[in-house]
């Protein structure tokens, strides 16, 4: 693997594993920036999908329109069947 990838590879990872510390401290808009950030970078795993969703959804609480409905459910359909 070229070291340029890798550090792609490890920067993703690090910015997910910062989204879901983030979103587990109630602070889903800015975890939804690291989760966009790490899709940018590498392919989204169905991990990353699913927290990108679920921040996507609770930093629209106070906007609970069907666009943002729309959004997560078009993200969710990206996750990979287990």
């Amino acid at each position: 693997m070229e070291l340029g990838r890798a550090e792609k590879i490890l920067q993703a990872e690090a910015l997910f594993e910062s989204g879901k510390t983030l979103l587990s401290s109630g602070q889903a808009a800015k975890a939804l920036e690291k989760f966009r950030a790490a899709e940018a970078i590498k392919p989204p795993t169905g991990d990353l999908l699913v927290h990108l969703a679920w921040a996507l959804l609770h930093s629209a609480e106070n906007e609970r329109s069907s666009n943002v409905a729309k959004e997560a459910e078009t993200i969710l359909d990206r996750v990979p069947p287990e």
